[in-house]
């Protein structure tokens, strides 16, 4: 009977907005990023890509190509995002700041945000990401630091707005 009560609970709340679905549902079908990646200081050598294919009232899909060989084989995969998600699936940030980064060959001042997630290894990971809203999809620099102190970050190269 408690299960039945959970279930009916977790039914009555609200979805909660996907903030990655925000960063994109403002842009038209065909905007993109392209990403170049750093490992402890290293240029790695491919980009990322992220394409807006299609938006939606209930979901967006880009299309990712990738070639970081430091990210495994190249791949090329549509992925759809909600528009929102259940309460609690998004982490809530645990420090946030404003701070301007170079990106593009730009400076822009960025909102960043801190949160720390677990791995599939149950390993905890601190994630960084700073964000504009002149980029779309609006993820201008993701770092990830592992606790060995491994760090891996993702800095958008270029961009375009269609």
């Amino acid at each position: 009977m408690m299960f039945l009560a959970i279930g009916v609970v977790a039914l009555l709340q609200n979805p909660v907005d996907h903030p990655e679905y925000k960063g994109w549902a403002s842009f038209k079908e065909g905007s993109s990023v392209t990403f170049t990646m750093v490992v402890d200081g290293k240029a790695q050598e491919g980009t990322m890509k992220v394409t807006l294919k299609s938006v939606g009232e209930k979901s967006v899909v880009v299309d990712e190509a990738r070639n970081i060989k430091a990210m495994g084989p190249d791949r090329q995969a549509p992925r759809e995002i909600p528009a929102t998600v259940a309460p609690g699936s998004i982490p809530k940030p645990e420090k946030e700041g404003d701070e301007e980064i170079q990106a593009a060959g730009k400076t822009l001042k960025c909102h960043w945000s801190e949160i720390r997630k677990s791995t599939a290894g149950g390993r905890i990971e601190t994630v960084r990401y700073w964000v504009h809203d002149d980029v779309p999809g609006k993820m201008v620099q993701m770092r990830v630091t592992q606790p060995e102190g491994l760090t891996a970050t993702l800095t958008a190269a270029e961009w375009e707005k269609k």
